[in-house]
């Protein structure tokens, strides 16, 4: 190891003729600077950590599709109900409110039975893993926060479809 000022590269031909004059024997090479050995030892680790994120904003993708399609399934189901309230005086906005409800209880259910799930999972997690916690508050508080956000948002779709349904047309279908 050689200690330099400035850019490392620019001493790497001296070094090397330098070990060579005190012992020709001495093979020299992979000659590199700390910064590049600290990134090629990282550089897995880096790879490991894209994945995973790669891999955790593919599953959150998933969930908010798959959210969407349940919210806009149940409002599809409930159209002829919001036409009966809309016939008898609903207004849209309470007709929306219905339907964001509906999503927010699921996501919030949903939240809850995963966090209660995820505490005995953590502790398993804890023992087996090093530098893993079982109380991570901050991921305990976001992702359920950004779930029951992601359920409010797709379910505004579903929720205006719902509030512009036609009385006559959802009470003529059978």
């Amino acid at each position: 190891m050689v200690r330099t000022a400035g850019h490392p590269e620019l001493y790497t031909q001296a070094v090397e003729k330098q070990i060579r004059k005190e012992d020709a024997d001495q093979p020299v090479y992979d000659v590199r600077s700390m910064e590049e050995w600290v990134g090629r030892t990282l550089q897995s680790r880096t790879l490991l950590t894209g994945t995973v994120t790669l891999f955790s904003v593919a599953s959150l993708l998933l969930a908010c599709i798959g959210l969407y399609g349940v919210v806009s399934y149940t409002a599809d189901l409930r159209l002829r109900e919001f036409g009966i309230r809309i016939a008898l005086g609903a207004g849209a906005g309470h007709v929306r409110g219905l339907v964001l409800r509906q999503a927010g209880m699921l996501a919030f259910w949903g939240c809850a039975i995963g966090l209660m799930l995820s505490w005995p999972v953590g502790r398993a997690l804890q023992s087996l893993l090093f530098g893993v916690t079982g109380g991570d508050v901050i991921s305990w508080l976001v992702a359920p926060a950004l779930l029951i956000s992601v359920a409010l948002l797709s379910g505004l779709g579903p929720a205006g479809k719902a509030a512009k349904a036609d009385p006559a047309v959802t009470l003529r279908v059978e």
